[in-house]
């Protein structure tokens, strides 16, 4: 009982299950730890740390970027700038989201902001993983598809976006360390300088990265350069099943890609 799971989404964002659920699931797959890193969102995470049952629970988020996201664990939920700029890009999702929505009928994509808002929890906000959801169920395409085929057809929707540094240092002021998650995702122009753009993310105060996960077959090629970077700069390897439903990501299982548990012993030396 030491493997770990340091990436969950719950119904907080985009995931399907409360934390409840989640902690019912781990406990049953005799996880030492978890953590909730809800997009955008310390919903899930603090109520999972406040029901806490028979698992640790590490106080966790995961936050847009303007590249990449950024994973925060031990962060101070009542951390006043933290919350702020969650809040800020949390309405700026909710607005990119719907100005999605009206582009996707300009290529005959037609679904309607109600159908995407049944799929939201009360305390979460659209995202465009709620719109792939809908158009899943409609058998308009699959989950993965809409990313992939659908979306790069529409135009860009403002969003507002705030640097790496930005969200690096809000969540170490916050009490927190920084990790950055699934790496192997970077564009392919952010990869092609991967060396460069973590040298700068490490600089900013990132000391960990996903090095284990749900990394797609045509991506695998992309482990051997991010181990290998992780230990050239004296990262913590991280990782975790990024868990968000059993329906539309079943190759995201929680509790699948056994994280030990030392890896929160790393982490807590970086506090």
């Amino acid at each position: 009982m030491n493997n770990t799971d340091l990436h969950i989404h719950s119904y907080y964002s985009d995931g399907s299950f409360s934390p409840k659920e989640i902690i019912n699931i781990a406990i049953k797959k005799k996880l030492k730890a978890i953590s909730i890193t809800d997009h955008n969102s310390l919903f899930g995470s603090q109520e999972a740390y406040n029901y806490k049952k028979n698992i640790e629970i590490i106080p966790g988020i995961e936050i847009n970027s303007k590249i990449t996201e950024i994973l925060g664990y031990f962060i101070d939920f009542e951390d006043n700038n933290l919350n702020t700029i969650i809040e800020d890009i949390r309405e700026s999702k909710t607005s990119s989201t719907y100005d999605k929505i009206d582009q996707l009928k300009d290529i005959n994509v037609d679904i309607e902001v109600e159908e995407v808002l049944e799929k939201v929890h009360e305390k979460s906000y659209p995202m465009l993983s709620h719109v792939a959801m809908v158009l899943e169920e409609k058998k308009i395409c699959g989950f993965q598809e809409f990313f992939e085929k659908i979306l790069p057809k529409t135009e860009r929707a403002y969003q507002k976006q705030y640097t790496n540094k930005k969200i690096i240092k809000t969540i170490t002021n916050a009490g927190g360390v920084a990790v950055l998650p699934h790496p192997w995702f970077l564009s392919e122009r952010i990869f092609e300088e991967f060396d460069c753009f973590l040298r700068k993310i490490v600089s900013y105060g990132v000391c960990g990265i996903e090095t284990m996960g749900a990394v797609p077959d045509k991506l695998k090629h992309r482990m051997p350069i991010i181990i290998e970077k992780c230990k050239e700069y004296n990262l913590v390897p991280c990782g975790g099943s990024d868990f968000h439903s059993d329906k539309y990501l079943k190759q995201n299982i929680l509790g699948k890609y056994n994280i030990p548990y030392n890896t929160i012993t790393k982490l807590k030396n970086h506090l």
